[in-house]
Parts: structure tokens; C-alpha cells; sequence
């Protein structure tokens, strides 16, 4: 049996890095704007992401911060209606929690896609490793996967209730691969 070549192995594993830092830097640059100017939003001031889904953000916040809980109830709308119980709240999607802990709503707003963005191109990046594709192949299909037509036009279009679905997917199809290869109960839940 051959020893293996420690070069060769940092060098394949450095390169895996260098992908996926240089997939980071790509998206860094496709949202400057909102990134390097947090306090400029990038959607005009009368889309739906600001009248309703920026306000929801703050919302929760404030509640959050003024009271301690979590809010159940949106008096602000007509006569009121449920908050946590809408779906469009999003209470329950995880990366929302950051909303709770920064006041700033607007600067997470800005930074909340091009997060989106870069896990959805590590997902996929980590999917087509999986299945076999080198590393070049798999940085390819993550570069097509976040940066074409259907996907940016769900960010800058405003449709935000979409996007999680693009994001996740690459990850459901990782752990379905994963669960199949190693027979593991864990990774298909």
C-alpha cells in the first residue's frame, strides 16, 4: 500500500478551501451595494419587502427586545391579525432569529441575501462534491446554480419567500445523498 503524498493532500485541500473562499468573494462582489453601504436598502422605498416584510423584521425586534417574547399578535394591521401564526412572518426560518438580536433590521436585511447566496452555492458546492465531480466541476455548478437568471431574480425582485427554498434544496439533496451512501437514519431527517 502507498503512503500518501502530504503535499498532494494539502494542496487538494487547500484547494477546496480556495473555492469556497473565492465563491464567497464572488458573491461579495455581485452585492456591493448592500454590503458596503448597510444603511442604504437595496429595494426602493414602495416595494412589498419594505412596506411589509422590513416592517415584519422590525417588528419582530422590537417586540423581542421591548417585552422578552416573542410576538404572537400584529396590531398594526387593520384591526390586528396573527403574527406568528402567518406564514409570511417567518417566524419560524432560523436565519430570521438574527433579527432579534441586531436593532439594525435594515443592515441584516441588506447582509440576509448575500448569506442566502453564499450557502446556497456551499450546498451545492458540497452536493456535486458528493456525488463525485472534482472540486473544479463542483465550484462550477455552485457558480451556475446562484448566479443565474431564475435565482438573482428572486432577490433583487423582492420575492423573499421563495429564495429559502433555492437555498435549501442543494442541502436536502446533500443529506439524501449522504443518508443513501452511509445507510444513517440521522442524515435523512
Amino acid at each position: 500500500m502507498m503512503a500518501r503524498n502530504p503535499i498532494k493532500s494539502y494542496l487538494i485541500n487547500s484547494f477546496k478551501i480556495n473555492y469556497v473562499l473565492l465563491l464567497a468573494v464572488l458573491v461579495l462582489i455581485f452585492f456591493w451595494k448592500p454590503i458596503f453601504y448597510p444603511s442604504e436598502i437595496m429595494y426602493s422605498p414602495y416595494s412589498d419587502m419594505i412596506s411589509q416584510d422590513l416592517f415584519w423584521k422590525f417588528l419582530m425586534h422590537d417586540s423581542f427586545s421591548t417585552f422578552g417574547e416573542i410576538p404572537f399578535w400584529n396590531p398594526y394591521s387593520f384591526s390586528g391579525m396573527p403574527f406568528l401564526a402567518n406564514h409570511f412572518s417567518k417566524m419560524r426560518y432560523p436565519p430570521n432569529w438574527l433579527f432579534f438580536f441586531f436593532k439594525d433590521a435594515g443592515m441584516v436585511f441588506n447582509y440576509f441575501y448575500p448569506l442566502h447566496f453564499f450557502l446556497a452555492g456551499l450546498f451545492m458546492y458540497l452536493f456535486v462534491r458528493t456525488i463525485g465531480l472534482s472540486n473544479f466541476s463542483s465550484f462550477i455548478a455552485a457558480l451556475i446554480y446562484i448566479f443565474n437568471g431564475h435565482y438573482v431574480m428572486f432577490a433583487y425582485s423582492g420575492l423573499a419567500n421563495e429564495l429559502p427554498l433555492l437555498v435549501f434544496l442543494p442541502l436536502t439533496l446533500y443529506l439524501f445523498e449522504l443518508a443513501l451512501r452511509k445507510d444513517a437514519t440521522p442524515y435523512s431527517v
